[in-house]
């Protein structure tokens, strides 16, 4: 990771300063994981429908390398 935090970042710290034990740093990585993939999801579907791209079209797709 290069560069500075952003705001969101130093926030985030701000309020996770206290010590927290395993189980609650797990528990705080899945719901910000979960967070994060729902809104990339999102992101993707815009952009998907912006574009007029239908996911089971690149089912089928060939985007293999081609062989020499």
């Amino acid at each position: 990771m290069e560069g500075k935090l952003n705001e969101a970042q130093l926030e985030i710290l701000k309020i996770f300063r206290i010590p927290m034990d395993d189980d609650q740093f797990k528990e705080l990585k899945r719901i910000l994981f979960e967070f994060r993939a729902k809104h990339i999801v999102k992101e993707m579907d815009e952009h998907w429908e912006k574009e007029g791209i239908n996911p089971d079209d690149l089912l089928k797709v060939h985007m293999r390398t081609p062989y020499k």
